[in-house]
């Protein structure tokens, strides 16, 4: 199943200064840590209901995330493709944006890297994401990803 939009793939320049180990760890974790972000993700703002409410659409998302770790692409390509396709294709019942961007900070630090946002930024940007072209997002996490 096909879940993601096209984008021209460009591998950044800077690839090489992250530490090639981020993605073993991220290879070593299955669902279960991304369900455990979704939990406390879910107890952040208002919640409706927490869980998966599709669970082949969330295994077709894992799926593709791992494919793209395996593959070694760019870190902020594969947290992008991420965020973007999770907010689209709502796994969970709620907390979906939270989520997306709780996972995307967590997979940054696999390489010692930070998401550096203020909260008004995040909730905002969180709120427009789904709208925003693939290419937008990618550069608005290029812009935010900071080495220690």
């Amino acid at each position: 199943m096909q879940l993601w939009d096209d984008f021209e793939f460009r591998k950044p320049a800077d690839l090489a200064v992250w530490p090639a180990d981020g993605y073993s760890l991220l290879l070593g974790l299955d669902q279960s840590g991304l369900l455990d972000v979704h939990h406390r993700a879910s107890k952040h703002g208002r919640l409706t209901r927490a869980g998966v409410s599709a669970q082949p659409t969330l295994d077709a998302l894992w799926t593709e995330y791992r494919d793209n770790l395996q593959a070694k692409l760019d870190p902020i390509y594969v947290a992008t493709r991420w965020v973007k396709h999770q907010i689209m294709h709502r796994p969970f019942y709620d907390a979906n944006r939270r989520t997306s961007f709780s996972w995307a900070a967590t997979h940054f630090a696999a390489w010692d890297r930070a998401l550096v946002i203020d909260t008004p930024e995040a909730v905002a940007y969180k709120t427009s994401v789904r709208n925003v072209p693939f290419s937008d997002v990618y550069k608005w996490f290029q812009k935010r990803v900071m080495a220690p």
